[in-house]
This record gives structure tokens, sequence and C-alpha cells, in this order.
């Protein structure tokens, strides 16, 4: 089970739990599992973590955006249908907002 798959199920619990009312008697009962595991599954979001703020830093430089937008124009079919561009294109085409 990826770290990500764990984040989700343990946000979905907190969410419905929340909205029934049973988070709070949930929150004040003893824990089954030490704490570590929680940490040590939650170990290779930091990895992750890491790889987004650095394309965040990369991507806030100036210098930068010029070199992204063409490629952004591109993938969004500004220029033209997205049916035109080839497989691999279309597909980050579909990836892009």
């Amino acid at each position: 089970m990826s770290s990500i798959s764990i984040v989700s199920s343990v946000a979905e619990f907190v969410i419905e739990n929340r909205w029934s009312g049973t988070l709070p008697y949930i929150m004040l009962t003893p824990a089954e599992t030490p704490i570590i595991f929680i940490f040590l599954g939650m170990l290779p979001l930091l990895g992750l973590s890491a790889l987004i703020a650095s394309l965040t830093l990369i991507a806030k430089e100036e210098s930068n955006i010029g070199q992204i937008i063409p490629f952004l124009l591109l993938v969004s079919g500004v220029y033209y249908s997205l049916e035109v561009l080839p497989s691999i294109p279309q597909f980050e085409a579909e990836l892009c907002p």
C-alpha cells in the first residue's frame, strides 16, 4: 500500500466520522497501533513533498517561465485542435488543466 493511499484512506475516515459526529469519541480512545508506524508510513511522502517543493521553486523563477509557456500553449489547444498532435503530446494535454 502506497503512502498516498494511506493518507487518502485516513482523510476519508476522518471526514466520514467528522460528519457523523463520532470523531471526538474516536480521538479520545487509546491508540491500538504505535504512533511510530504512522510516521514510518508517511516517510516516503517526504521525498514526494521535496520534489514538488523544488518544482514549485523552479517554476516561480521568471527566467524559466519563458521556457514553460510555449509548451503549455502547445498542449492546451490554443493554436490548433488537440487531435492534430501526436499521441504523446495528446496524453500530456489531458494531464494539463
